[in-house]
Protein backbone atom coordinates (compact mmCIF):
# COMPACT_ATOMS: atom_id res chain seq x y z
CA UNK A 1 0.00 0.00 0.00
CA UNK A 2 1.89 2.99 -1.30
CA UNK A 3 0.68 6.55 -1.29
CA UNK A 4 1.47 8.58 -4.35
CA UNK A 5 1.19 12.10 -5.69
CA UNK A 6 0.42 12.69 -9.34
CA UNK A 7 1.12 15.88 -11.30
CA UNK A 8 -0.36 16.20 -14.75
CA UNK A 9 1.42 18.17 -17.45
CA UNK A 10 -0.46 18.97 -20.66
CA UNK A 11 2.70 20.25 -22.28
CA UNK A 12 4.36 16.86 -22.73
CA UNK A 13 1.17 14.81 -22.21
CA UNK A 14 2.67 12.83 -19.35
CA UNK A 15 1.80 12.44 -15.71
CA UNK A 16 4.48 12.49 -13.02
CA UNK A 17 3.80 9.96 -10.30
CA UNK A 18 5.85 10.25 -7.09
CA UNK A 19 5.65 7.32 -4.70
CA UNK A 20 6.08 8.64 -1.14
CA UNK A 21 7.35 5.48 0.55
CA UNK A 22 9.91 4.68 -2.13
CA UNK A 23 10.70 8.30 -3.04
CA UNK A 24 10.81 7.29 -6.70
CA UNK A 25 9.41 9.10 -9.70
CA UNK A 26 7.84 7.53 -12.75
CA UNK A 27 6.47 9.19 -15.89
CA UNK A 28 3.48 7.63 -17.57
CA UNK A 29 1.77 8.79 -20.78
CA UNK A 30 -1.67 10.38 -20.41
CA UNK A 31 -2.78 9.52 -23.93
CA UNK A 32 -1.73 6.81 -26.28
CA UNK A 33 0.35 8.14 -29.16
CA UNK A 34 -1.18 7.36 -32.54
CA UNK A 35 1.01 6.25 -35.38
CA UNK A 36 -0.99 7.60 -38.29
CA UNK A 37 -3.04 10.73 -38.99
CA UNK A 38 -5.96 8.52 -40.10
CA UNK A 39 -6.02 6.74 -36.73
CA UNK A 40 -5.88 10.07 -34.91
CA UNK A 41 -8.74 11.43 -37.03
CA UNK A 42 -10.83 8.35 -36.31
CA UNK A 43 -10.21 8.79 -32.56
CA UNK A 44 -11.35 12.41 -32.77
CA UNK A 45 -14.60 11.39 -34.48
CA UNK A 46 -15.66 9.60 -31.30
CA UNK A 47 -15.36 12.75 -29.20
CA UNK A 48 -18.39 15.01 -28.70
CA UNK A 49 -18.18 18.29 -30.54
CA UNK A 50 -18.52 19.82 -34.00
CA UNK A 51 -17.49 17.61 -36.90
CA UNK A 52 -17.41 18.44 -40.60
CA UNK A 53 -19.97 16.80 -42.84
CA UNK A 54 -20.69 16.92 -46.56
CA UNK A 55 -23.51 19.19 -47.65
CA UNK A 56 -25.08 16.27 -49.48
CA UNK A 57 -25.47 14.34 -46.20
CA UNK A 58 -27.01 17.26 -44.27
CA UNK A 59 -30.51 15.71 -44.50
CA UNK A 60 -29.42 13.03 -42.01
CA UNK A 61 -28.77 15.70 -39.36
CA UNK A 62 -32.09 17.57 -39.31
CA UNK A 63 -32.78 18.58 -35.71
CA UNK A 64 -29.07 18.73 -34.81
CA UNK A 65 -27.08 21.86 -33.97
CA UNK A 66 -24.92 22.92 -36.92
CA UNK A 67 -22.35 25.56 -37.79
CA UNK A 68 -22.35 26.79 -41.37
CA UNK A 69 -19.37 28.76 -42.61
CA UNK A 70 -20.32 30.89 -45.58
CA UNK A 71 -18.00 31.97 -48.38
CA UNK A 72 -18.58 35.54 -47.22
CA UNK A 73 -16.60 34.51 -44.08
CA UNK A 74 -19.61 34.80 -41.80
CA UNK A 75 -20.65 31.88 -39.62
CA UNK A 76 -24.17 30.81 -38.78
CA UNK A 77 -24.90 28.53 -35.83
CA UNK A 78 -28.29 27.02 -35.00
CA UNK A 79 -30.60 24.05 -35.44
CA UNK A 80 -30.85 22.49 -38.90
CA UNK A 81 -34.56 22.37 -39.69
CA UNK A 82 -34.50 21.41 -43.38
CA UNK A 83 -32.19 20.50 -46.22
CA UNK A 84 -33.77 20.39 -49.65
CA UNK A 85 -33.41 21.86 -53.15
CA UNK A 86 -29.86 23.04 -52.43
CA UNK A 87 -30.94 25.14 -49.44
CA UNK A 88 -30.21 24.53 -45.76
CA UNK A 89 -32.54 26.21 -43.26
CA UNK A 90 -30.94 27.09 -39.94
CA UNK A 91 -33.13 28.12 -37.00
CA UNK A 92 -31.78 30.41 -34.29
CA UNK A 93 -33.42 31.50 -31.06
CA UNK A 94 -33.52 35.28 -30.88
CA UNK A 95 -35.27 37.75 -28.61
CA UNK A 96 -37.76 35.25 -27.17
CA UNK A 97 -38.60 33.69 -30.53
CA UNK A 98 -36.98 31.93 -33.45
CA UNK A 99 -35.64 33.09 -36.80
CA UNK A 100 -35.11 30.80 -39.81
CA UNK A 101 -32.16 31.54 -42.08
CA UNK A 102 -32.13 29.93 -45.53
CA UNK A 103 -28.59 29.36 -46.87
CA UNK A 104 -28.02 28.30 -50.48
CA UNK A 105 -25.44 25.57 -51.05
CA UNK A 106 -23.57 27.89 -53.44
CA UNK A 107 -22.93 30.23 -50.45
CA UNK A 108 -21.65 27.47 -48.14
CA UNK A 109 -17.95 26.94 -47.52
CA UNK A 110 -18.30 24.18 -44.87
CA UNK A 111 -20.89 22.53 -42.63
CA UNK A 112 -20.22 21.11 -39.16
CA UNK A 113 -22.66 19.19 -36.97
CA UNK A 114 -22.52 18.80 -33.20
CA UNK A 115 -22.46 15.11 -32.31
Amino acid sequence: DHLFLMNISDKNKKARVVYTKKQSTKYIPLVRESTSPQKEASNQQNLPGFQKIKQSSAKKYIGYTVKVERKSASELKGKLISASNGVLKIQQRRYGGTVDFPVRSSEIKSVEVYL
